[in-house]
């Protein structure tokens, strides 16, 4: 073959390489980055998809700068969602910097969230190691509540609710990989996020307020309500009730104050944990109750606790340094025994210098009150039949094959276990550290 037939051999592949290549190209000016994905139950199709995107594109995959934009649609499989999304902007997603997949409470309570091994990650450029979580009301608000924080930076928000929540031990992270690993696995199960919309936040009622305003100034002033038929009054009152009493049990993991007004901060945060069984959600614990979860889970890296000592609040900060957990009889009713260790200081005290009384009275007195919070907390676990402290971890040590401890039936036997606790605490700071010694 000569050197000019396969120049032009060479020549026609690479016209019709570029021609495949510009059939299928999108440059990067048509991309927009998704940061998370909400699920919600959809009204006319199985889902709503809500797409949390960043408004600028920028060279670092990991900076996200200006306000971020919200998309949704509904689908029955997110690629339906994405193609209505694709008809409607003038941009293409891309999923490779997402990292988080948020279900709505509602969806993952009736559902779990299985549907997710259904997903190739590959196939879109995600990442398995996605963060997964539960949010409160609806995923929708939720992000909608993260795009509407305007100054502040997308990525700091993120890195606040899945870091520096966790940081202090009242929420906790997992992403898909352990969460798949968790459920399959079935020595554990998997614990995640609780997000929910502050509804405290002195701003958003502010807000509220002067949005109400607007409405009623532009159509002259506000009309009462026509009054209800007497013979309607009673029922339409007791469904009012019973609506408020539906709402306030839905609010109770959405603030951070407990209902006490403040000012200032994120509409979207992430405190308490949200307890599966298997793929499904079972329950939910709050701030106290997941700080004493994840030191026992052993996912606990440090965070304060107080406490009452001769009628004055105590607080100390822990810093875990180990934890040990030994199944002491299997059977029908198992028994586990769990020790736990860490360093810690004074906080705060209003009592006297007590470098003598802590080795005498104050040890014991905070060790004793972390025994009775991690017992109750486990009760509280073992009620919604979740094992997250991961006690069959250690039951999964009796057995040389995978065979012997399927035949064992664990989560049957989980109901009827009982465990002990053991909190052993050194204080590395003899002092408050504001006090003027």
């Amino acid at each position: 073959m000569s050197i000019k037939r396969c120049s032009a051999i060479l020549l026609l592949l690479a016209f019709a390489l570029g021609g495949a290549g510009c059939l299928g190209a999108v440059s990067l000016e048509e991309f927009k980055y998704v940061a998370a994905i909400g699920l919600d139950k959809g009204d006319q199709m199985l889902y709503e998809y809500t797409f949390l995107l960043q408004s600028e594109n920028t060279s670092h995959s990991q900076a996200v700068t200006g306000a971020a934009i919200v998309l949704s649609a509904e689908g029955d499989t997110i690629f339906e969602a994405m193609n209505t999304v694709h008809a409607s902007v003038a941009y293409r997603l891309s999923f490779e910097r997402n990292n988080s997949i948020l279900f709505s409470r509602e969806l993952a309570q009736a559902e779990g969230l299985e549907q997710l091994t259904k997903l190739a990650f590959n196939a879109w450029n995600m990442r398995p190691s996605v963060k997964v979580g539960v949010v409160v009301p609806s995923a929708h608000d939720y992000l909608q509540a993260m795009a509407g924080s305007g100054k502040e930076d997308l990525a700091e928000l993120q890195y606040n609710l899945f870091q520096n929540y966790s940081a202090d031990g009242i929420t906790p992270i997992i992403d898909y990989d352990l969460l798949y690993e968790a459920v399959t696995g079935g020595v554990l199960d998997p614990v995640m996020m609780l997000g929910g919309l502050d509804t405290s936040a002195v701003e958003l009622a502010k807000e509220d307020q002067a949005r109400l305003s607007t409405v009623e100034g532009s159509s002259g002033g506000s009309q009462p309500a026509p009054e209800e038929p007497q013979e309607n009054g009673r029922a339409g009152e007791a469904e009012q009730e019973e609506e408020k009493k539906e709402e306030a049990e839905a609010e109770k993991p959405r603030t951070t104050t407990d209902g006490v007004l403040r000012e200032g901060g994120m509409a979207a945060t992430a405190i308490g944990a949200a307890l599966f069984d298997g793929w499904t959600m079972a329950g939910a614990l709050d701030e106290l109750q997941t700080k004493y979860m994840l030191m026992g889970r052993g996912e606990f890296a440090h965070g304060w606790i107080k406490f009452m000592y001769e009628g004055d609040i105590v607080v100390i900060h822990c810093n875990s340094i180990r934890r040990r957990v030994k199944m002491t009889r299997l059977g029908d009713a198992p028994h586990a025994r769990m020790e736990l260790d860490f360093t810690c200081e004074i906080l705060q005290d209003n009592g006297p210098e007590r470098e003598d009384n802590w080795s005498r009275y104050l040890q014991k007195a905070a060790q004793a009150h972390m025994e009775a919070e991690l017992q109750r907390v486990f009760k509280d676990c073992q009620s919604l039949n979740c094992d997250a402290m991961g006690m069959g971890q250690a039951a999964v040590k009796w057995f040389s094959g995978t065979a012997d401890w399927e035949a064992y039936k664990w989560k049957e036997k989980y109901p009827a276990m009982t465990a002990e606790f053991e909190v052993h605490l050194l204080l590395t700071n003899k002092y408050i550290t504001l006090r003027m010694e």
